[in-house]
């Protein structure tokens, strides 16, 4: 079940000794793993780490760093796209167009598709994002 957009705590069970605890914790962008959050107030107690982080909408993996090891989780953190968001219909054409989506916590990561085709973000903040639609899509 996905997550809501914006401040969570998570428990995950991570691999972990006392010679080599986990240090650190960021959860990176499936999308784009330039786009990362790093978590705070960690907490280990056995296997069990738990952080706190604050995420908007997509999807990320989670890249644990201990003193000599760094771990990845094979396992993705969905987080939901905003319940409220709004759109105002676009006509574009051949050579393609501009779209824009207001909404909280919208992530710079996101894309949207037009016909199979990915149009890329331009422009974004974490109320709206403004996506470029593909040319030759209509």
């Amino acid at each position: 079940m996905p997550l809501a957009a914006g401040p969570n705590t998570l428990s995950v069970s991570l691999t972990n000794s006392a010679s080599n605890p986990i240090t650190s914790v960021k959860l990176v962008s499936t999308l784009d793993a330039s786009y990362a959050v790093s978590a705070t107030n960690l907490a280990t107690s056995g296997s069990i780490t738990t952080f706190d982080v604050t995420l908007n909408a997509g999807a990320y993996k989670i890249i644990a760093r201990g003193n000599s090891n760094i771990y990845s989780s094979s396992a993705v953190v969905q987080v939901s796209y905003p319940s409220t968001h709004s759109s105002t219909p676009v006509d574009a054409s051949f050579g393609g167009g501009i779209f824009k989506i207001t909404g909280d916590k919208l992530s710079d990561s996101s894309y949207i598709t037009v016909n199979g085709k990915r149009g890329k973000i331009i422009e974004h903040t974490s109320t709206y994002a403004t996506y470029q639609i593909p040319a030759l899509v209509t």
